[in-house]
Formats: C-alpha cells, structure tokens, sequence
C-alpha cells in the first residue's frame, strides 16, 4: 500500500459533493484484498476480495452501475447488502485502467445506503472522467518509481565502480608517502595523485549528493572548512592542463598568514 495522496483525496471528495453519495472510494484491487487510495465515509481501510463490489469491475473491465442492491443478481447476497452494518444500497463504479499498463487496477466508485431510482447520465460521464484521471496519476506515480529505481542503480554504480578504486587510489598514495626510500620529486608527484584523487572522489560524492537531493534524501549540515587549503587544493587538481599549454595558473590570496 502507498501513502494518501492529497490529489487522490480531492478526487474522492469531489465525486461524493458531485454524486451526493455519503460513500466515495478510490479503491485498488489486489491478490486477495481490495484497499482503499482514499476514501470519504466510514468503511474503513480495506476489504477482502472475495466480497467486493470493485472486484466485478476489475473482471469485466467495464462499468457498474446498480440502482438498488437488494435486486442485482451479482450482489443481491453480499454481506455488505445483508449486513447489519454499511448497508450497501446503490454503487456506481467505474474501472481504473492506467494507459502504461492497461491492467485495470480497481475501481473509482460512490456508494450510498438508500437506493437510487434515477442515475443521470451525467454523473455516469463525470465519474468516467475522474477514474481516468487517477488512472493518469498512476501512470505519473510508476514513472516516478521507474525512475527513482534507475538513479538508485545509478547512484550504486557510481559508488561501488569510482568510488573504490579512489579510495584505493588515496591508501596507496599514504603508503608511498609513508615510504622513506622514495626521492622527494616522486613524493611530490605522489602528493599530485592523491591531491587529484581527493579533487575526483569530491566530484563523485556531489553527484551522489544531488542523486540524493532530488529525491528529498539529502540532509545539508553546516560546517567549518578552510577556505585557503579548498582554494589550494582545487589549484593543484586543476594544474596540469594550464602547464601543459605553457600557462601558470596562481591565486590573489594574500599569503601573509
């Protein structure tokens, strides 16, 4: 089951105020259970299949439309019509067939507990249109899902093919840093690689960070940083392609202290 959906709940709402019904549903029908998207009336938060009124709709993929429940021969002796309680008199239902799957999913319907002798036709319309609104909003809901799944892959790949090897990049370079027979020109290319993995293994986590942005996952936190070593540090990352041309890159920082 997903959460409520304020746009789910306006739908439900509108069609009780437009059908006068004290019952609305947006109700989604799986395995063995019918639950409810949103809903207006107390019928709680699902039901099982075996006594559901959605479920006829979701077989004939068609509409269903029942003036007086007592008399129709498909619910005439369902516990929701014979019960006690939630006495079902008059349902209108309409199928929720989202355009990417083509599968209908449930039923968009308003149930009241006194028959109805007269059901415009208007009604009928204006229900067909909001089902296939939610069914619109279904299809906007797995395209989100699709692809929140495809930047989590994304973001997987991104961690585990660049990042470690970084990673393995910087312990090796501490290694050799760490390496008393080396001469002091290689440890300073030494200190060039490690400079350079820092400066990519950064632009790595700030892809990951706006991965994570965009799904609302990102929690920001302030902290100190020291502006000369970030400024130094982005220099050194960025100097082999200026000298390379026969250019210096530099700096304007005062570097009294």
């Amino acid at each position: 089951d997903t959460p409520p959906e304020k746009e789910y709940n306006h739908i439900a709402r509108i069609l009780s105020k437009m059908s006068g019904c004290p019952i609305s549903l947006v109700s989604l029908v799986d395995e063995h259970r019918q639950w409810f998207k949103a809903k207006v009336g107390d019928v709680g938060n699902e039901m099982t299949r075996s006594i559901s009124f959605c479920d006829h709709i979701v077989e004939s993929r068609e509409r269903l439309v029942i003036h007086d429940c007592t008399t129709h021969p498909k619910v005439f002796d369902n516990p929701l019509v014979t019960g006690e309680q939630n006495v079902f008199r008059c349902y209108i239902g309409y199928p929720i067939i989202p355009a990417s799957t083509q599968h209908c999913l449930g039923a968009l319907c308003c149930i009241d507990t006194v028959p109805h002798e007269e059901i415009s036709e208007d009604l009928i319309t204006g229900l067909a249109e909001l089902a296939n609104i939610v069914g619109a909003l279904i299809d906007r809901n797995l395209k989100i899902a699709a692809h929140e799944e495809k930047t989590n892959l994304f973001v997987a790949k991104i961690s585990h093919e660049l990042r470690t090897p970084l990673h393995g990049i910087l312990g090796l370079s501490d290694t050799l840093k760490d390496d008393p027979t080396i001469g002091r020109e290689a440890r300073e290319t030494v200190d060039h690689i490690a400079c350079c993995a820092r400066g990519n293994l950064r632009i790595v986590n700030d892809i990951l960070d706006f991965a994570k942005l965009q799904h609302g996952k990102l929690q920001l936190a302030i902290e100190e940083f020291d502006l000369r070593n970030c400024i130094e540090s982005a220099l050194t990352t960025a100097a082999a392609m200026p000298k390379a041309a026969g250019l210096q890159l530099g700096d304007l920082m005062s570097h009294d202290g």
